[in-house]
């Protein structure tokens, strides 16, 4: 019961999302269906290899990562990594992140807590490198300052303030993590978690399994890891960056004055779309991240308000995302005979006994 609920929630934020896309841009359904059937798809095949490159380059991230703790192949962790980043487009709440660390374990026997702790990191170094790109676009890109300045219902609204707080929150989320390194700050925390009000018998399991999640924090205790780890993450969200640059020109037939979007653009497109997703919705984030795409158009000032070109565009670079990472995903499951129903009772089991 308490799954239906959470996902009948999420399926209506992403449709009510949906919905004040297309209401406050003022976008026909009719023009976006004529829109799609003329962008040309030869670009997909580039986006495609460009996304797939990128996932390689997430496979060596949690490689390293995990090489303090245990030594796997870059090989041996394509299929929990694809599993749960197909996971993530096809049910609610990422449910991908504890289905990947529940594959890990069933296939490597990696403890759960361990391999969790280990993708957390990953959202660690992914905050990193997106409030350094964010930070960069805004002292680069004066026009989106200007941008984030918008007149609604009379009143003028200026989100630059929010995109500063969306950063402040990812430092300190940032900070937190790296203070765990400190075997001090360890000590407190497990101080504080023994004191907390817990059945009997739960504050031996839970120190446990925040000792075992801390111990992903390993890595960064070596200079040359983290400079390789960082290294992955810059490549994996330049990527996704250069992706949706390349995928853009695909929407030359939409426009009559169309210029490519520069790489700066494209990474801008990126981090408003990952602001958006943030909100728990529907699986795949469908109608959060056709706003975030949506609000990017308008920010950059690529095409006039009212144009389909950007729910176009969004629906398109979604779909050719997520498609062949469910594809791929769905060979992984079938080739070791996973079932949803086990995934997801799996991880719950483990979650409880960690």
């Amino acid at each position: 019961m308490k799954r239906k609920i959470q996902l009948a929630v999420c399926i209506l934020v992403s449709a009510v999302a949906l919905w004040i896309t297309f209401w406050l841009g003022g976008i026909s359904f009719a023009d976006v269906a004529a829109s799609i059937t003329k962008v040309q798809y030869l670009w997909t095949i580039p986006f495609v290899g460009l996304t797939l490159l990128s996932m390689y380059f997430r496979v060596m991230r949690w490689q390293c990562l995990l090489r303090p703790s245990v030594k796997l192949s870059a090989n041996q962790l394509l299929a929990p990594i694809f599993i749960g980043f197909a996971l993530n487009c096809l049910l609610p709440a990422r449910v991908g992140e504890f289905a990947r660390a529940y594959v890990l374990k069933k296939n490597r026997n990696v403890a759960f807590s361990l391999g969790f702790g280990t993708i957390v990191l990953e959202r660690v170094f992914d905050m990193m490198t997106l409030i350094f790109f964010m930070t960069l676009m805004l002292w680069t890109m004066p026009e989106i300052k200007e941008s984030l300045s918008i007149t609604w219902d009379g009143k003028t609204r200026n989100f630059e303030g929010a995109f500063r707080g969306v950063a402040a929150v990812m430092a300190l989320g940032l900070c937190g993590s790296l203070a765990l390194l400190s075997r001090k700050v360890r000590m407190i925390v497990e101080s504080l978690l023994r004191k907390l009000p817990m059945p009997r018998g739960m504050h031996d399991k839970v120190v446990a399994m925040f000792h075992s999640f801390s111990s992903g924090m390993d890595s960064l205790r070596n200079p040359k890891l983290i400079a390789i780890i960082l290294f992955h993450s810059l490549m994996v969200w330049v990527l996704v960056a250069v992706s949706l640059q390349v995928m853009y020109l695909g929407l030359k037939p939409l426009m009559a004055d169309f210029t490519p979007i520069s790489f700066m653009q494209g990474m801008s497109i990126n981090i408003i779309i990952c602001v958006a997703i943030m909100i728990p919705a529907a699986p795949g984030y469908w109608g959060l991240y056709e706003a975030g795409v949506q609000a990017a158009f308008s920010i950059l000032g690529l095409t006039p308000d009212g144009s389909p070109v950007p729910m176009t565009y969004s629906l398109i670079i979604h779909a050719f995302q997520m498609v062949p990472i469910i594809i791929i995903g769905v060979v992984f499951m079938s080739r070791q005979r996973l079932s949803f129903k086990e995934v997801l009772e799996g991880k719950e089991k483990l979650k409880e006994n960690a």
